[in-house]
């Protein structure tokens, strides 16, 4: 007579019978006949949304989240998982629970949908292509982006900021790390939105605090709206595909479209009008758009802006009657860069060397380098990768300050010194 093999269990077996045959008292072998059935049935187990294996998971009858939820007709559409499972949607997740009014800085679900089409915006900007990254002895492909640019609050999102369009702006990543959470200027009209809610906190994902405040029928049709997004794998070598500052003028193109699309019409048609009378100095626009981000995030308190339109139509309307207006405009825009630059960034317009270390700063590849003359920038641009290269003119003012008529019709509220 020997004993049961199962520990604890001192019941005698007889070898006679399967249970005993098996090392098992009656008991255990029973339990063993169940649990070889469950492995069995666990092998042929699917997803009952997708129809993946559920071999490998604990899970009984759904793979993940997204499948119990569509499962449960929370979810309607194929595009909605996608929608749910993006970076976007949990960085906008993230942002929301960052706020001490959580769903209460959002009017409604319209609002989640306009900050993911946001980054949808971000994404063409930042021009992202792929390096090679080692993980755990493995390689992998790694998106980077060529524009470093970030989806940046006004009012400061810790700060009770509203999580809605009109205070939300693409901009360049150094100068909204620079302002962290400051409060910005108020009462020269960028003050941002701060929101008037009380704090609404959420349980489980952004989707089922959505669900839960505004019903799954109005959720569903407001995510409706969103294009559905192209992810990446990370098994798809992208190249770096870029025209050049001469050519696309990034920082400046994407300063014009979100001045625009927050309402500020008459400084953006400006901005447009600037770009079309000065295309000969791409490298001035690129940094004239970097003074333009800053004020706008800092709440102007300069009033920059303000400034920047009442130059040109000093010089450029009909009835303006300034001798050289062009030559008149461009030293002036010169002497603004030139006091922003030094004040805000600690930068020398004069010096080359330094404005296009400051510029580069902005990327993560080259972009611009010291040129052979001394009034000459390189400008590189990118076709699947191959970097080529032209130039452009590097302005130094005369050190000798001509008259400026224009320095009288300013005004006395917008003064440059």
């Amino acid at each position: 007579m020997t004993q049961c093999d199962r520990s604890n269990c001192k019941k005698e077996i007889l070898r006679r019978t399967e249970a005993g045959n098996a090392g098992l008292c009656e008991k255990h072998y029973q339990t063993f006949l169940f649990n070889q059935q469950n492995q069995e049935v666990k092998l042929l187990s699917m997803c009952q949304c997708c129809g993946d294996s559920l071999a490998e998971t604990r899970n009984e009858k759904y793979c993940s989240a997204a499948c119990r939820q569509k499962g449960s007709r929370k979810i309607n559409t194929n595009n909605t998982v996608s929608i749910l499972n993006s970076s976007y949607w949990k960085h906008i997740n993230s942002t929301y629970t960052r706020n001490p009014l959580v769903l209460g800085s959002i009017t409604g679900p319209g609002d989640v949908v306009d900050f993911h089409q946001l980054y949808q915006i971000k994404a063409r900007h930042q021009r992202s292509y792929t390096i090679l990254t080692y993980e755990w002895g493995q390689e992998k492909m790694k998106l980077v982006a060529l524009l470093c640019i970030e989806i940046c609050h006004m009012y400061p999102n810790g700060k009770g900021g509203a999580n809605i369009a009109g205070n939300l702006i693409i901009a360049p990543e150094l100068i909204n790390r620079r302002n962290r959470d400051v409060i910005p200027y108020q009462g020269h009209g960028f003050d941002g939105i701060k929101s008037a809610g009380e704090c609404i906190p959420f349980n489980g994902s952004l989707y089922d605090g959505l669900v839960e405040r505004y019903g799954v029928l109005t959720v569903n049709e407001e995510l409706s709206r969103v294009t559905p997004v192209r992810r990446f794998h990370g098994n798809v070598p992208r190249k770096i595909e870029f025209g050049g500052i001469e050519q696309q003028l990034p920082l400046f193109t994407l300063l014009h479209g979100e001045l625009w699309r927050l309402g500020h019409h008459r400084i953006s048609e400006c901005l447009g009008e600037i770009r079309q009378l000065f295309p000969e100095y791409p490298l001035y626009l690129e940094l004239l758009a970097i003074v333009g981000f800053h004020a706008v995030l800092s709440g102007d308190p300069d009033r920059v802006m303000a400034l920047l339109c009442r130059v040109f139509n000093k010089c450029f309307d009909v009835t303006s009657s300034l001798r050289e207006p062009h030559k008149q405009c461009i030293g002036l825009m010169y002497r603004l860069l030139r006091k922003y630059l030094r004040r805000y960034f600690s930068v020398e317009i004069d010096s080359r060397e330094a404005v296009v270390a400051f510029y580069n700063g902005f990327y993560s590849q080259e972009i611009i380098a010291p040129g052979d003359a001394d009034d000459e920038v390189v400008c590189y641009r990118y076709s699947t990768g191959i970097k080529h290269s032209s130039t452009t003119f590097f302005y130094v003012l005369p050190q000798k300050k001509e008259p400026v008529d224009l320095w009288r019709l300013m005004g006395e509220d917008l003064t440059f010194e």
